[in-house]
């Protein structure tokens, strides 16, 4: 098998619903589907860009280095139907789905368990991790799959 750097960054995936693409801003393309998820873009921009932020270290100067740009948050919003179909590369195995409100979290269960390094599920309830506990610690915690452990047992 070949090997491949470890990406160290934290992706952190948004999940919004189909929306008609013809009601996007012209500029920019923002559909109303994102606009109205834009507590969860505003959540995914306070926690941790790079497993370095989750060490002692790293938390001690994060706000310097998220104001300097040295670590900016990778966010992406991507529909359901686009979550489910794409299959996270082994080399990429810090990832992180805050699933809508209105999803159901089971639906991702089976496609989270078929990635390589499966990526930490957020939801209100039934994920790994529920909205209210969405923190750097909670994602320090062992029974997340966002583990170190876990990325070094799968790129093994």
């Amino acid at each position: 098998m070949r090997k491949y750097p470890l990406d160290l960054d934290i992706y952190y995936v948004i999940t919004i619903p189909d929306g008609a693409p013809e009601d996007a801003s012209f500029i920019q393309g923002f559909a109303p589907s994102l606009c109205r998820r834009a507590k969860l873009v505003r959540a995914a921009t306070l926690l941790p860009s790079t497993i370095y932020d989750l060490t002692e270290s790293g938390l001690e100067t994060l706000l310097a280095r998220r104001m300097s740009g040295a670590h900016p948050v990778n966010w992406h919003g991507q529909t359901p139907r686009a979550v489910r179909l794409f299959r996270l590369p082994r080399m990429v195995p810090f990832n992180v789905i805050m699933i809508n409100p209105e999803d159901d979290p089971r639906d991702y269960k089976d496609w989270a368990a078929s990635c390589v390094v499966p990526p930490v599920l957020v939801a209100e309830s039934g994920g790994e991790i529920t909205f209210n506990e969405r923190t750097t610690w909670t994602l320090r915690a062992p029974r997340s799959p966002i583990t170190v452990e876990a990325v070094i047992r799968s790129n093994a």
